[in-house]
């Protein structure tokens, strides 16, 4: 029993170890700018009128985002020391993972209400919106409480945002059992959730989409979120092993197809086909690609080393967070546009808000770590 203990600790401490030696996943990173890609030209269905559409169902990207989302909760799991007090150990996370994001939604915010408000009616709407939008500013329109999102054009749903907010209310369920079950979470809690919740999601909903959607006790999207980030925390553990491993040339060549040929098919397949029961099977194909591309095997990793890669996965978050609102509004602002001519300024206006986003938050961060203590000495003796 003993020498099982210290294999345990054995195999954490090694894990441990190799999570704090790496470096970004350029190649993830890559992946990550592509579907961000893929949803812009997926919300660009707003105000372009085709034929074959522009990916009906590029939706599909969030549930990509999701499974990377429980792989970088996993990999934070194992690389921070363990707080004794299971509260603290969860605030502490919780607050480190806002805190890092904290800036370029709340920047976006500013921009999204600004733009959504360019046919000012009166200052009562304005007011109106302002304190409708508290659900959003708070990360809590995915407990069920619905209000104003200028990233959408109604108080429907957040086509743009809602992902963050299901992000961290999954996450604040996921990461105490994470953290106090340890390797049971791995191979008993994760597993069971995702089979359940695979079964249930299946049994219930037409498809993956339409996250807003009502079940009776929470919004489908926390059902898929806490459901795909379970998936991405056993994404991180199977390549945890798969790095272990040797592999050839030939091998890492093959991972290498599988990898990319899972990614490329659910893009082409998301371009002219919308959410139906495929969308598990599309999942399922997310998570191998994705697994694989944690490992770092494929035979292509070395040429993601460049720091531009890097660059793509953060710039993307930025994107993300700057094209919605532009997306609901081209029609109005640009009426007498071509929709050709409309497409070309929808991605340069979301490019130029997605570099401002990101810098301007840049920005902040290191004025707060300068100035932080002295503002802070303004209100707090």
């Amino acid at each position: 029993m003993l020498c099982s203990v210290l294999e345990q600790r054995n195999r954490r401490s090694y894990i441990m170890e190799k999570v704090k030696a790496q470096k970004r996943n350029g190649e993830l990173d890559f992946f990550k700018l592509l579907f961000c890609i893929v949803v812009i030209s997926f919300h660009s269905g707003y105000f372009i009128q085709s034929e074959n559409g522009y990916f009906k169902g590029g939706s599909i990207a969030v549930d990509f985002f999701f499974v990377v989302s429980g792989v970088m909760m996993a990999r934070n799991a194992a690389k921070k020391a363990y707080e004794e007090n299971l509260g603290i150990d969860t605030f502490e996370f919780m607050k480190k993972k806002i805190l890092r994001f904290m800036p370029d939604i709340y920047v976006a915010w500013v921009i999204a209400f600004v733009v959504k408000h360019w046919h000012f009616v009166s200052w009562k709407q304005v007011v109106k919106d302002l304190f409708a939008s508290i659900w959003e500013l708070l990360f809590l329109t995915n407990t069920g409480i619905v209000g104003y999102s200028p990233n959408d054009a109604s108080y429907l749903s957040n086509d743009a945002t809602w992902y963050i907010s299901a992000m961290i209310l999954s996450m604040l369920l996921l990461w105490p059992l994470l953290r106090k079950y340890k390797e049971n979470f791995f191979y008993i809690i994760a597993p069971l959730m995702i089979c359940f919740l695979l079964g249930y999601s299946y049994q219930k909903f037409p498809s993956l989409r339409r996250p807003m959607k009502w079940q009776g006790l929470c919004l489908r999207s926390m059902i898929r979120g806490t459901m795909e980030i379970c998936m991405g925390c056993l994404s991180f553990r199977m390549a945890e092993f798969m790095k272990k491993i040797s592999f050839n040339n030939v091998a890492k060549t093959l991972l290498f197809f599988v990898s990319w040929m899972g990614y490329g098919g659910v893009i082409w397949y998301s371009y002219s086909h919308t959410g139906s029961k495929a969308d598990w099977i599309l999942l399922m194909i997310l998570w191998l690609s994705v697994t694989i591309t944690c490992s770092e095997q494929s035979i292509v990793m070395p040429l993601f080393s460049h720091k531009l890669f890097s660059w793509f996965g953060s710039f993307s978050f930025s994107l993300y967070l700057g094209h919605g609102f532009w997306a609901k509004e081209m029609r109005n602002l640009f009426p007498q546009m071509g929709e050709g001519r409309m497409l070309i300024l929808y991605v340069i206006l979301a490019v130029v808000t997605g570099l401002f986003i990101q810098y301007t938050s840049l920005g902040l961060r290191k004025f707060w770590k300068v100035k932080g203590e002295a503002v802070k000495r303004i209100f707090i003796e």
